[in-house]
Parts: structure tokens; C-alpha cells; sequence
């Protein structure tokens, strides 16, 4: 390669230039500069669409208020005007992608440099650090640097660790003679700084960039040149990046949420108001269909039990737990504890009873709620437990009639239990007032009349519920329950929609994905459905979904986002055709009285269109976690800028990470630590690894989310055995079965060797294999299928899972299936069979071996594609496939050997 010439020019800040070293140096050195990059340190901005792909643009910003300013600096500091925009820019890029080190290219004015040659400069922010004390290190920085020869970018990228594939510098900086006469030519990197003496000038390709965050960018880099020369001695990690224009839209005009809402009542007094405006509409409609409560009579009940509840202890802040199955009971309960001035915890009969009793023990519930069925069920317990049904005559004697309760907007609502990190769920604590804001807003946004027929659709377990019940009693609508078994079968739920003209649906994304499936296959559109809400998870608008809203021109798509911690804090309603509505929907702007703010890591906003983590503040923050102040004070922070909306001087440390658009929605981009949504339940990946260590043949674990088929995801646990020991997948999902809800029980458990592990000593979850058979522990014997039956369903579980062998008692459930994922395995076997089943057989039935003998009891065998060639005998048996018309598992004429490991 070219070497530089003697260059013996002195410049202020940078020591004169000794000779280049020899081209042979020059590979060692720039390994060693571009140690630890593996990826280019980008603005990480938004893509913009453009007209025209690879086009080029140029934002210009004049600096003649600044320069003579600058000049002063520079000559005082013994520094010159290019170590000062280095060290600017690497500030802002700092900001932009959150990296401490960042990397980009600088071309100096020097007879060898080309646009293909130029310095990578790789700069550690140093927020401890004076700007001074920096901007020295900089210098000196660049001292050394322009003491090398300019390097090709090809040389350059065989020399680091970026792959060849991607850019390695997405940012230059031109200081070079030519940048004073620049015609805005991007030569080597997605964005061009080009610095001339009272200009600066941003060229950027269209498609990468586009005008105004380029605008934005040059006011900051103003900004922070100005910050620099006025405040030296600050640190370098305080430089504020923005301008006061951009903090102010960030901070205050976006935030601007306030309204009216009914802090002086108390949500039981709201539904009453509703009781007693309309007292012979239908409140509650049972899951059959066969009992219907007016509001009067929904009334009359909850404050029957309601004064039972007060006699037995029930009075504000005194948690109430309910075990119910969705009924006309719980419905009831949930009111009746909110008018006897207390607050429900929802206990899931299905959760473990080890997880039942921490739950009751750390809320110090006086009173359980419960159906007699479920009792078998509840660990045992000395206080007292009445039950809903069996118990009801003795419910109905107690006073009908409304109770004065003085409840303020501090007080409970409800707990919601979460997944915890340390390995034991935590108890949001939900106050009133938050609720009541979120209703109200709810009320004056509906797309659809407020007398609507809504679905109960979430478990009492999520907060959605609440939004589903109250909602709904506070407008004068009715509320439809739905029995467990539609509400895990999207092809039933479709006909139950259609059948109960129903209105407003609250649903998760998946839980949406799979009745417009539904709806798409059996070609059944709910006309009557008028609001779809979603939230739990990303909105990702498939062709499904496209179709389900196309067919349905009167229904409304609206995407919500809010954790446990606040409930409901933005929507966003999609406008215009399905066909044009986004991918993936922004998750919106703040509801009423609720703010948003999207920070660094010391607590400052981020560049609009830079990604950060989200915190809530206003209205809507729960009081914090039950029993946990540690906990409480880690996620419940002071707040940084102080609240216009509301009196709660915190904000809520949400761990998600998001970014704002330029119409001022939010996008939300995922986790910044270990949590996830799968199927829309809130996961703490810690809690299982916790559970799991627990075993005594695991010596260490961890667990991810990985895609599975669908855009759904799964959980993985990697695990290293004790020496000698050989867990079997089987007996950790029952041992965390025990201990856990089934959620959180893994779809594959995959033994290794050792965890990989990052240079720092840390998992590197990067490299941790996909699951599959060659890896996951399995028995050491699979049971082989007898009957051409069982061959058939065996090999729709091996497609469906991607995976072999899969032995004919194997549970479906065991080998990671779950409710939603059911109805696909389903529709593969009416596909294969040609025989249609119910979606609840897989409850009863969720091994190949079961499932065979079920199907075969329901009617004589359908035509087969297996034909048993070796049906007896010693040996595994042998089988003829040939296909029909339509085949979906297109195996084709072969003979099948049923080998021990396929």
C-alpha cells in the first residue's frame, strides 16, 4: 500500500509528525486500534423510505455566531478546530448508539488521501472526565493517528472484526482541503461530515437518512460545541446533547396530557352511577348463556357479599383473594370486594400450590373467594374460605343495599402477581386513581357506542380484565363471559363472536393472529364486531389480519401498551386501509394524564428517533410492589423533570427499550434485559433459571426466548449437568410443573457441556445453540407407533415440532406444544386425516398413542396413506407412504423404515 510523505507542518494540539512507519507495521497496528469492534457504531436511526434508493442529500448550518467563539477555544486550550469536531461528534455518537467506544473514519488534508483512504478513529467516551482533561486525550489521539499513512477501507475491513458484509465506517468526518469546496458526494459511509470554516455540512444517502433528523443533528452538533467552549471543566458524561427546542417538544409538548378526571369517587361509586342510570340493562352474561344479570341484580348480589366481606375484615387496603373459574361468580366477587372498600388478588386454580400459598401468605388475605370444586385444588389454610356457589344462600341474607365506603384515590384496586427475577413472583399494587384516569380516558375514546357488548376474554390473572369488567360497567354495557375451552379454540371463538353479537374484544397479539386464522379458514367474519383492542405484546400486522379488517370495514384496530406497574399508557389506532397499515404499529402517545419519557442511562433524553429505555410518570403509577421497598425504590424512581399532570412525583423504570417518531408516536423496540412476553404473559427469564438451579442434577442454566414457528416464540433452557447425570427433559417439565405456572415450563431443554461465555466471563446467549434433537437429553428408548394410525399422527408431530424422534407417548404439552399452538397441531392433523376434531381433545388426549385411540373410538378409520408392510414381528415395523391428492406432508411413493434414530 502508499505510504504518506514527511509531513513536518506544526499545528496547535497536535505534535509534529514524525516519518510513517513501515507498511508492514501497519497491519499489527490497526488490529490492535480496531480491537473489539464487530459492529460499525451507527446513529441507529430509523431507516427513511425514499423515491429514490442511494440517493444523496446535503443540510448545511452556518456557525458564524460560533466561530470566532471556537477560534478563542481552540488557541487558549492549545488545541485546534479538528480535535474539537472529533471529540464533538464522538459525543453525539456516544448518545446516538449508546456505546461507549465508538468508530468512524476522518480524512485529513494530506497528498495520498483519497476518498477511499482515509484514518479510522476509535474514541473512548470518557464520561468521568473533564472536557478538557478529554479533549486532551483526544488530541493526543490524533496526534499518533496522523502519524500513520491513510489505510484503504479494504485493507481496513480484513483488519477487524466487522463482517465483510456490513459497512465498517458509517460515518467520516472530512477535514480535508476539498471539504471547503464539497459538492455533498458521500465517498465511503452512509453519512459525511464535511467541516469548513464557518459551515458544516451533512451529506447522507436518502433511504438511510432523511432531511429533518439530519437537521436535528447539526443544531446538536451546535449545541454541544457551544456547551463545550462555555462549560469546560464539566464533565463529559453532563454535556447536554439538546438543544432547548428539541427537550422542550421531548419533555413538555408531547407530554402535555392533562385532563379532568373523577378523583373524589370511588370506582364502586362509578358503577353505581351506571346501576342506577340504567338498572334493567343486561350487566353479566354467564359462559353458556344460560344466566343473565341485570345491573340491578348485579348490584343487588355484590352488595351482599360485599357486607359478608366487610363483617369478615374487608376494609380499604385489605386484599381479598378470589379463586374462580370465569363465571357469574367471579364476576361478582371481583365487585363485591371492590364495594366492600378492599382489593382482589386473582389466584389461578391452575398455578401450583406452592405458588397459591406464597401468594396468600404475602397479601395476608383475610378472606378467600373461591367454588367449592377448586378446594382440592388450595393449599391448606387457617383462615377462612367461602365458597361462591355452595354457599350462596347464606351470601343472600345479608343487606342488599349500597355500602358507604370511603375510599380514596391511594387506596387498592387490585394485586397483580408478576413474574419475579429472583425466582418468586411480585405483587403489583394497583391504586384507584390510576384505574379510574384510564377509564375515564377509555370512555371518551371508544370508537364504538359505550352500551357495546364486550368480551371477557384475559384470566383475572392480567390487568387487561380489569379493563375488560369495569370498562364495560361503568358505560352501560354487557359483558359476555367465556367458557375456557372457546377461549383456547380460535375456530370456536369465531362462531361465539358471530353467535353473541359481540362488539369490543380486548385480546393479546397472538390470540388475535390466530382468530383471524380462524376467521380467514372458515371464512366466518364477526359482522357485529366493532373495536379490537390489543396489547401484552408486539402488534405485527399479518395477511390474516389484513384480511380479518378488510372483511370487517366497520371494526377498529387499536394497539395499547402498558405494563403491570401502570396498567393502560398509550394507544394507537390504525387509520386507513388494512392493506396500508404498518408492519409493525407503534404502540402511540401517552393517554390522559400520563407522560412518557425515553431516557439514558444517566436519566437525560435521547435525540428524537434514537433509541433509550422507557420510563412512565403522571397518573397512572401503581403505588409500587406489595411487601418489597427494595424493589419498589429500584423500579419507582424520583422523578427526573418533574410531573405537569399529576402529584405522583415518580416515574416507573419500565426495562423496555423504545424510541420516538417524527408524528411524535412511539416505537417500541423490545427488552433491555432478560424479560419477555411469549403468548402475551410476562416472563422474568431469571425466575425460571432460579427454579431450575434448584434441581439436583442441574449445576447451572439459562433460559432464552427463541422465534418459533408462526413469528411466535418459545423458551429454551440450556443446562449444564452435574458430572455423571443425565437430567430427562420429561422430568423437568414436571419438576417445574410443581413450582411454576405452565407458561414459564420450556419448550426444549438442551444439555451442553459448558455454557459459552462472552471475554468478560458472561453467558454469551449469542452462541447458544438452536434446540434440536441432537442435542436435547431424550429417553433412551422411543416407544414405535403399532398402527398405521399412530405412523400417521407421529409423523405430524415430528413436521409440526421439527424434531425426531418423537415417541408415540410422548405429551404434546411435554414436548413444548401450548394452548395456541394447538390449534395449528390440530388443523394438521384434519389435514392428514381428513377427519375433523375438537380442539379439547388435545386436553384429554395429548399423546400420539391417546390421540390415536380417540380418533379411532369417535368413527371407523379414515382412508390411510400408510399401509403396514411389517405390521408384527420383532422389528421395528414397516410401512408403504403413497400419497393422495393434496397430500400436505408430501413425503411421496417410499418405503419408511422405522429405525431407532430415524
Amino acid at each position: 500500500m502508499a505510504t504518506s510523505e514527511k509531513v513536518t507542518a506544526t499545528v496547535p494540539g497536535i505534535k509534529a509528525h514524525s516519518p510513517s512507519p513501515p507498511a508492514g507495521q501497519d497491519e499489527a497496528f490497526w488490529r490492535q486500534r480496531l480491537q473489539g469492534f464487530n459492529t460499525p457504531t451507527s446513529l441507529a436511526l430509523a431507516p427513511s423510505p425514499s423515491e429514490k434508493p442511494g440517493a444523496e442529500n446535503v443540510v448545511t448550518r452556518d456557525l458564524h455566531g460560533l466561530q470566532a467563539r471556537v477560534d478563542f477555544f481552540v488557541r487558549e486550550h492549545r488545541l485546534n478546530r479538528d480535535t474539537l469536531l472529533t471529540a464533538v461528534w464522538a459525543r453525539l455518537l456516544r448518545s446516538y448508539s449508546n456505546e461507549i467506544n465508538v468508530l468512524f473514519g476522518v480524512r485529513f488534508a494530506a497528498p495520498l488521501a483519497t476518498a477511499d483512504h482515509l484514518w479510522p478513529v476509535s474514541i473512548a467516551v470518557k464520561d468521568d472526565l473533564t472536557v478538557i482533561e478529554w479533549l486532551q486525550t483526544v488530541a493526543e489521539d490524533l496526534a499518533a493517528l496522523r502519524q500513520r499513512a491513510p489505510i484503504s477501507l479494504r485493507d481496513l475491513h480484513l483488519w477487524c472484526e466487522v463482517p465483510v458484509e456490513q459497512t465498517l465506517l458509517e460515518s467520516v468526518l472530512d477535514f480535508s482541503a476539498e471539504a471547503n469546496h464539497a459538492t455533498g458526494r458521500v465517498p465511503s459511509a452512509p453519512l459525511l461530515l464535511q467541516a469548513a470554516t464557518e459551515t458544516l455540512r451533512l451529506a447522507f444517502r436518502v433511504g438511510s437518512f432523511s432531511r429533518d433528523p439530519m437537521q436535528r443533528l447539526l443544531a446538536q452538533l451546535d449545541h454541544v460545541i457551544s456547551e463545550i467552549i462555555s462549560t469546560p471543566n464539566r464533565k463529559v458524561g453532563d454535556l447536554e446533547i439538546l438543544p432547548r427546542s428539541e427537550r422542550e417538544q421531548l419533555l413538555v409538548r408531547w407530554n402535555s396530557t392533562g385532563r379532568e378526571y373523577p378523583q373524589a369517587a370511588g370506582l364502586h361509586e362509578l358503577v353505581e352511577r351506571q346501576v342506577a342510570a340504567t338498572p334493567n340493562a343486561i350487566a353479566v352474561i354467564s359462559p353458556d348463556g344460560q344466566t343473565e344479570l341485570t345491573y340491578a341484580e348485579l348490584n343487588r348480589r355484590a352488595n351482599q357479599l360485599a357486607h359478608r366481606l366487610q363483617k369478615s375484615g374487608v376494609k380499604p387496603d385489605v386484599v381479598v383473594g378470589i379463586c374462580a373459574e370465569r363465571s357469574i361468580e367471579m364476576a361478582v366477587a371481583v365487585l363485591a370486594v371492590i364495594k366492600a372498600g378492599g382489593a382482589y388478588v386473582p389466584l389461578d386454580p391452575n398455578y401450583p400450590r406452592e405458588r397459591l400459598l406464597f401468594m396468600l401468605e404475602d397479601t395476608n388475605a383475610p378472606i378467600l373467594l373461591t367454588q367449592e370444586k377448586l378446594l382440592p385444588n388450595l393449599p391448606p389454610r387457617d383462615k377462612p374460605v367461602l365458597c361462591l356457589d355452595t354457599e350462596w344462600e347464606s351470601i343472600s341474607r345479608e343487606s342488599d343495599q349500597n355500602l358507604p365506603v370511603p375510599v380514596a384515590p391511594e387506596n387498592l384496586a387490585y394485586l397483580i402477581y408478576t413474574s419475579g427475577s429472583t425466582g418468586k413472583p411480585k405483587g403489583v399494587a394497583m391504586r384507584q386513581g390510576p384505574v379510574i384516569n384510564l377509564l375515564n380516558w377509555q370512555l371518551e375514546n371508544w370508537s364504538t357506542r359505550r352500551d357495546a357488548r364486550t368480551l371477557q376474554f384475559a384470566s383475572l390473572n392480567f390487568d387487561v380484565s380489569f379493563q375488560e369488567i369495569f370498562s364495560t360497567w361503568v358505560s352501560g354495557g354487557t359483558l359476555v363471559l367465556i367458557g375456557e375451552e372457546t377461549r383456547r379454540d380460535a375456530n370456536a371463538l369465531v362462531e361465539y363472536l358471530e353467535r353473541h353479537r359481540l362488539e369490543r374484544l380486548f385480546l393479546p397479539f397472538v390470540a388475535l393472529k390466530h382468530l383471524a386464522d380462524a376467521a380467514d379458514r372458515l371464512n366466518v367474519y364477526p359482522a357485529s364486531l366493532r373495536e379490537v383492542i390489543t396489547a401484552g405484546e408486539q402488534l405485527q400486522i399479518t395477511p390474516q389480519i389484513v384480511r380479518f379488517f378488510t372483511q370487517l370495514p366497520h371494526a377498529t384496530l387499536e394497539n395499547q401498551y402498558g405494563p403491570s406497574e401502570t396498567h393502560v399508557v398509550t394507544a394507537y389506532r390504525l387509520a386507513g386501509p388494512p392493506a396500508q397499515w404498518p408492519a409493525l404499529p407503534s404502540i402511540g402517545r401517552p393517554i390522559a394524564n400520563s407522560e412518557m419519557f425515553i431516557l439514558d442511562q444517566r436519566l437525560r433524553p435521547v435525540p428524537l428517533g434514537v433509541s433509550g429505555e422507557l420510563f412512565l410518570g403522571g397518573a397512572c403509577l401503581a403505588r409500587g410492589y406489595l411487601n418489597r421497598p427494595d424493589l419498589t425504590a429500584e423500579k419507582f424512581l424520583p422523578h427526573p423533570f418533574g410531573s405537569a399532570v399529576s402529584a405522583d412525583a415518580r416515574v416507573y423504570r419500565t426495562g423496555d427499550l423504545a424510541r420516538y417518531l417524527e408524528d411524535g408516536n412511539i416505537e417500541f423496540l423490545g427488552r433491555i434485559d432478560h424479560q419477555v412476553k411469549v403468548r402475551g404473559f410476562r416472563i422474568e427469564l431469571g425466575e425460571i433459571e432460579t427454579v431450575l438451579s434448584k434441581h439436583p442434577l442441574i449445576q447451572e442454566n439459562v433460559v432464552v426466548a427463541r422465534d418459533a414457528h408462526g413469528g411466535d416464540k418459545q423458551l429454551v433452557a440450556y443446562l449444564v449437568a452435574k458430572p455423571g447425570e443425565k437430567p430427562l427433559a420429561a422430568d423437568l417439565r414436571r419438576f417445574l410443573k410443581e413450582r411454576l405456572p405452565s407458561y414459564f415450563v420450556p419448550a426444549f431443554f438442551v444439555t451442553l457441556p459448558s455454557l459459552p461465555l462472552t471475554p468478560n466471563g458472561k453467558v454469551d446467549r449469542r452462541a447458544l445453540p438452536e434446540p434440536n434433537s441432537t442435542v436435547e437429553e431424550m429417553p433412551s428408548t422411543v416407544k414405535m407407533p403399532a398402527t398405521p394410525l399412530e405412523m400417521q399422527l407421529k409423523l405430524v408431530f415430528e413436521k409440526f415440532f421439527s424434531r425426531r424422534p418423537i415417541g408415540i407417548d410422548m405429551s404434546f404439552f411435554e414436548l413444548g406444544g401450548d394452548s395456541l399452538q394447538a390449534l395449528r397441531l390440530i388443523v394438521e392433523i384434519e389435514r392428514a386425516t381428513g377427519r375433523r376434531l375438537p380442539l379439547g381433545i388435545l386436553y384429554q388426549a395429548s399423546t400420539v398413542e391417546e390421540l390415536a385411540r380417540a380418533v379411532t373410538a369417535s368413527g371407523d378409520a379414515e382412508w390411510s396413506a400408510l399401509v403396514p408392510l411389517q405390521p408384527n414381528g420383532t422389528r421395528l415395523p414397516l410401512f408403504l407412504v403413497h400419497t393422495t391428492p393434496g397430500d400436505v406432508l408430501g413425503y411421496g411413493n417410499l418405503i419408511y423404515h422405522m429405525s431407532g434414530d430415524q
